[in-house]
């Protein structure tokens, strides 16, 4: 199985991570910081329980649980 690429929020703009979030459907409200660790805790809930996300994801490499 292909290692996915991991997600790097330094370099992300907030646009970019507020957009990521809404396409998890997670809320975009928050600070930087609240909005990185919100996408950090969901993608290990989803790695964990070894399933899908629950909203498909078009960008494979934005979001590991694919």
């Amino acid at each position: 199985m292909p290692k996915k690429a991991k997600v790097t929020y330094k370099v992300r703009r907030d646009r970019a991570l507020r957009e990521l979030l809404r396409e998890c459907g997670l809320s975009t409200d928050g600070s930087r910081q609240q909005l990185t660790r919100r996408h950090e805790e969901y993608i290990l809930l989803c790695v964990s329980s070894g399933g899908r996300a629950p909203s498909e994801h078009t960008h494979e490499q934005d979001f590991p649980c694919s």
